[in-house]
């Protein structure tokens, strides 16, 4: 059933009453170049161009000494001096570790692009690479105490996920892909060329980089490879995968059955594409006005629609851009629908009628929003929960999070 049609014309902004008693207070004062929230205890801030760590106390535990610094992650922060290249771990004094397993690059953008989220642990264990005897890259793991669990005998290895990792392995002068698990051993044999991360027991696979199917975790074919890479999409949820067969979408479930055909006005537009269902039980689907239409749906050619697992439109597409779910978050979505214009989607209520400047995704109950050039905080309802008041407000994370006030950071968390 539709619980939201189009609302364009209706939508505007509403008169809002703002808490004259606030419910926050700084943990940190204002008073950084920029600060992060707390991990393992400290938090990063940056002071004239370098980095540092305080701690909950409000106490410099590290100076800004460091031209950039990651982060801690399992006691180590990874980082490096200004004038230098070379990158080392600390740790939670600042004193200089072993940095065998960092890989040295030459910039920090090269850093950023290459290595993102470096270390990523998932199931306890990080990929980590080494140049071999053969001046080639090889990859092993890591435990969380940075010591080699699997050496570097891979050329690729992926991050673990639902007990499994993804190896390329050299032999006969061909690289193919399997599945390890934890203690090295190989459970899928490497006879792929393309595979995905395991999501809900299944994997995409491709054992001629064009076709695509989905396997269990024995190697079990359970959705066969007949799929374009664009036909199908990347992993399982909410039990369900979305694939187009000749041009029709239909919504397949884990044992390659047809759970659902999605149906729509295909007077008004057509569904190019889909993402994969988020927590609220949705599916985005991006679309473009029918051919016989003259003029397009909206403002902008393409606009995003959501519909349930029953195939059913239940928000007529509208918006230039909507999120996805924060996973282990209330299932709620952040849409925009022009220059400044961003509204939040409630699982249940759908689209809630206030219009925003600026929008993030929610975190611990709460969402940063802008309204009229100032950050504040809502809750799931809409609510105020701290008024706009902010020049920059980031995410909740552990109770905590990082503002901009006058000029300058500081952390701050709700009373109470």
């Amino acid at each position: 059933m539709k619980y939201f049609q189009l609302f364009l014309s209706s939508l505007f902004f509403i008169s809002v009453a703002f808490a004259t008693d606030e419910a926050y207070e700084f943990v940190i004062p204002a008073q950084f170049d920029h600060i992060d929230s707390f991990s393992e205890s400290l938090a990063r801030f940056q002071s004239n161009g370098l980095c540092g760590f305080i701690n909950e106390k409000g106490e410099i535990v590290i100076p800004a000494q460091f031209r950039f610094a990651e982060p801690f992650q399992h006691g180590r922060s990874i980082a490096w001096l200004r004038g230098s290249k070379e990158r080392f771990f600390i740790d939670k004094a600042g004193k200089r570790l072993d940095s065998t397993f960092i890989p040295q690059v030459e910039d920090l953008v090269t850093h950023y692009i290459r290595f993102p989220h470096e270390f990523s642990f998932n199931d306890g264990l990080a990929s980590y690479s080494e140049k071999g005897a053969d001046s080639k890259t090889h990859y092993g793991f890591i435990n969380t105490n940075y010591e080699v669990k699997l050496p570097a005998i891979y050329s690729y290895a992926s991050s673990f996920h639902e007990g499994l990792a993804a190896v390329d392995i050299s032999a006969d002068g061909l690289v193919k892909t399997g599945f390890i698990n934890a203690a090295g051993e190989i459970v899928i044999p490497p006879t792929y060329k393309n595979v995905d991360f395991f999501a809900e027991g299944l994997s995409r696979v491709s054992k001629d980089g064009n076709l695509y199917g989905f396997i269990d975790k024995a190697g079990k074919t359970v959705i066969p490879e007949i799929y374009g890479s664009s036909d199908i999409s990347h992993y399982f949820s909410n039990g369900l995968v979305i694939a187009s067969s000749d041009g029709a979408w239909q919504f397949l479930d884990k044992e390659g059955k047809i759970a659902a055909i999605p149906t729509w006005n295909k007077e008004r537009y057509e569904i190019k594409s889909f993402e994969p269902f988020g927590a609220d039980g949705l599916a985005a689907f991006f679309s473009e006005p029918a051919e016989s239409l003259d003029e397009p749906l909206g403002a902008h050619w393409g606009t995003w629609g959501l519909m349930n697992k029953k195939g059913e439109v239940v928000i007529e597409p509208q918006f230039v851009d909507i999120s996805s779910p924060v996973p282990g978050e209330v299932a709620m979505r952040v849409a925009q629908l022009g220059y400044k214009e961003f509204v939040m989607i409630h699982p249940i209520k759908g689209v809630l009628p206030q219009l925003y400047e600026a929008a993030n995704d929610f975190s611990e109950g709460l969402a940063a929003v802008m309204v009229k050039d100032k950050f504040g905080y809502i809750n799931t309802d809409g609510e105020w929960v701290i008024s706009p008041q902010f020049e920059t407000a980031m995410q909740f994370k552990g109770g905590i999070a990082a503002v901009k006030q006058n000029g300058k950071y500081g952390l701050i968390r709700l009373k109470k």
